[in-house]
């Protein structure tokens, strides 16, 4: 055992008597010891003990009173771990309190082996907790077998094991089987687009018309833009989604004389190929993709929608599905027709007159709700899932998160929305370790894994020997080629043998 890893334990021994036996200090700090759990993944509603300082071993026990170590519960202790508080994420109230209490009297021998007795008799009674979830969750001969949290939960409670849904739900979540199913929010409330006026930014998107090309002209796609602020309409009837094309619709809508500053669009290759990159360069817009495939230009999605409906209600009337005579009509009706965001004023009579006055209606609304702000789900190092990038009709039974794990490094708040951004899980240092965008706590979904947990091998790429230890190159399901990495063959588990 290494210096740093007995200095650790020191440190422990003291954590555990703050929590255990400074009951004025519990009392006070319950709250922000329940929300602060020093990094550990585990929850504490009710328990009086922390799970997460694992003081079971006899040599730790014994560590604490060697003489070597006695300068480590004297006052020093303050500066010596001011930096692995600030590593925790302490909270500045419990911290201020935890250096008052280190300068006091150490505990006694008999204190802390009571505690360690406890904490062993508590981590024996969490083992056999989890095992009655496992018999029933992975057995086919149970009547349980692959459930949801709320069944499971009434099955154990049936057969007299007392689990609570809380810790049903966690270990649910443990379970790569159960998580990577879990669907996927995709409707919650997200962080409105604000601009600054008129033509400051478009979102532009295509929507597929191929059922109807024959109908029409073999035009198979209708380019979409439309102005953020004023809601003022475009649509540009296309042969073909290729990037050439595209420019083609961008160039016939510029030419009315409006032009944007910013270009908001999917990532879809039609937008992003140097043919497009380059024409709206030259323009001098500035051209951003949204990172969130269902999401996508959700303004232009939107009106997408509504153009469709009442492209349908017109093919009822007339019995036909010719639209392409009368698709500019269609735009300037609904150019035409007041929206409430607008103050119901109509997208072509908004103008440079009255154009902070809509600005102040639609940004500068009194604030109606008492609700205060919501607090955040993840901390800073949690290990998250992300929500895959799948079709808005995908399937139940799809995987919904990804297999790639992330760690959370950032978060803030984006009008009043709990916001976060996420580093690989080998957290590569700098801004280069980021992942692209930022995410809302409904497309993340926290995990509890680390290095030494279990990965599943999609492939074996070679084999080496090294030292006399065989060694196969794996890559791992569900990983990009940037984790592919060097395992011992003697580690390596066939699960349908296991």
């Amino acid at each position: 055992m290494d210096q740093q890893e007995k200095n650790r334990l020191v440190w422990h021994s003291y954590t555990l008597y703050m929590f255990k036996f400074a009951e004025n200090i519990i009392k006070r700090t319950r709250k922000l010891a329940k929300e602060h759990c020093y990094g550990c993944e585990v929850d504490h509603p009710s328990q009086r003990h922390h799970t997460c300082i694992m003081w079971t071993d006899e040599e730790h026990l014994n560590l604490y009173f060697d003489e070597a170590f006695d300068s480590m519960k004297t006052e020093t202790i303050t500066a010596q771990w001011k930096e692995e508080i600030e590593r925790l994420n302490i909270p500045e109230l419990l911290m201020t309190r935890l250096f008052s209490f280190l300068e006091k009297e150490a505990p006694s021998r008999e204190a802390i082996q009571v505690t360690a007795e406890r904490m062993r008799a508590l981590e024996e009674h969490n083992e056999r907790s989890i095992q009655g979830p496992r018999k029933i969750y992975y057995q086919f001969s149970q009547g349980g077998a692959y459930v949801g949290p709320d069944k499971l939960y009434r099955i154990l409670k049936s057969k007299g094991i007392t689990l609570g849904i809380h810790r049903v739900r966690k270990w649910l979540q443990d379970q790569d089987s159960y998580s990577l199913q879990k669907p996927a929010r995709k409707s919650f409330r997200k962080a409105r687009v604000v601009v600054s006026g008129i033509d400051d930014q478009f979102d532009a998107d295509l929507a597929n018309m191929s059922n109807l090309k024959d109908s029409n002209d073999q035009f198979s796609q209708l380019l979409f833009v439309i102005d953020i602020f004023s809601k003022y309409l475009w649509i540009q009837p296309l042969k073909n989604k290729t990037a050439k094309e595209v420019v083609r619709g961008f160039q016939v809508i510029f030419q009315n004389g409006r032009k944007c500053n910013k270009l908001r669009t999917d990532n879809g290759t039609e937008f992003t190929s140097n043919i497009s990159k380059s024409y709206l360069q030259n323009e001098g817009i500035y051209h951003f993709t949204t990172q969130n495939s269902n999401t996508k230009a959700n303004i232009c999605e939107r009106v997408i929608k509504t153009i469709k409906t009442k492209m349908y209600r017109y093919f009822t009337e007339n019995r036909t599905y010719r639209y392409i005579d009368v698709l500019q009509d269609l735009t300037s009706s609904y150019n035409a027709t007041p929206h409430r965001t607008l103050n119901n004023i109509a997208p072509k009579d908004v103008n440079t007159n009255n154009e902070a006055d809509i600005w102040a209606h639609m940004y500068l609304k009194p604030k109606t709700s008492n609700k205060g702000l919501n607090p955040y789900h993840f901390k800073i190092n949690d290990l998250v899932r992300i929500a895959s990038k799948n079709s808005t009709f995908e399937r139940s039974y799809d995987e919904h998160f990804t297999r790639e794990i992330f760690k959370v490094r950032k978060r803030f708040r984006m009008q009043g929305i709990p916001m976060y951004r996420l580093k690989s899980f080998l957290d590569a240092a700098g801004e280069a370790g980021f992942i692209r965008g930022n995410f809302y706590e409904n497309e993340m979904q926290k995990v509890h894994k680390n290095e030494d947990s279990l990965w599943y091998i999609e492939k074996k790429i070679r084999k080496r020997k090294r030292k006399g230890i065989t060694e196969w190159l794996v890559k791992f399901e569900g990983w990009p080629k940037e984790y592919n990495q060097w395992v011992a063959e003697q580690d390596i588990t066939d699960k349908a043998d296991s």
